[in-house]
């Protein structure tokens, strides 16, 4: 909670009503306002939110073995974090959407969420047509036959293991 709240400052607070954080422990203010705890699902969706992304485009989840019992309120998010490569599913398959959010998942998320510029996540050529195209942050590609023209410019490669 305190992750998401610094990074994207927010510091709007509710009343807590949770038994078990006292007024005087350190997390209270995270928690009055996180409001409750955070499962992957919610926070694809404020993740989503906070990025502005658009969520009109249908993005396929069926390789998710529970992306049929995905609730339709957080569906089109949740694909847009995915195209983004931003959020990922676990290695058995699935997206795990309801479990509770882990500090270690979150920091990886917020990782991705502010510092992904562009991602690539289907096969094609990208680059402009003439000229060249300056791309200020990370390009994630996230698909395999990912082709980026010369006139991309100079890219550093980093590889990481999901």
């Amino acid at each position: 909670m305190a992750l998401v709240n610094r990074s994207f400052g927010l510091n709007d607070k509710s009343e807590v009503i949770v038994r078990d954080v006292d007024s005087q422990r350190w997390d209270y203010e995270q928690v009055a306002i996180a409001l409750h705890k955070v499962t992957r699902q919610k926070v694809a969706v404020m993740i989503a939110k906070l990025l502005k992304l658009d969520t009109s485009a249908s993005v396929d989840l069926s390789k998710f073995k529970d992306a049929a019992q995905v609730p339709d309120w957080s569906k089109a998010m949740i694909g847009a974090i995915v195209a983004k490569g931003i959020y990922n599913g676990y290695d058995h398959g699935t997206l795990g959407y309801d479990k509770i959010m882990t500090r270690a998942e979150m920091i990886v998320i917020l990782d991705r969420a502010l510092s992904v510029t562009v991602t690539y996540v289907k096969a094609g050529v990208y680059g402009p047509e003439t000229g060249h195209e300056t791309i200020v942050g990370d390009v994630l590609l996230n698909a395999s036959g990912v082709s980026l023209k010369k006139e991309m410019g100079n890219l550093t490669l980093k590889v990481y293991n999901q």
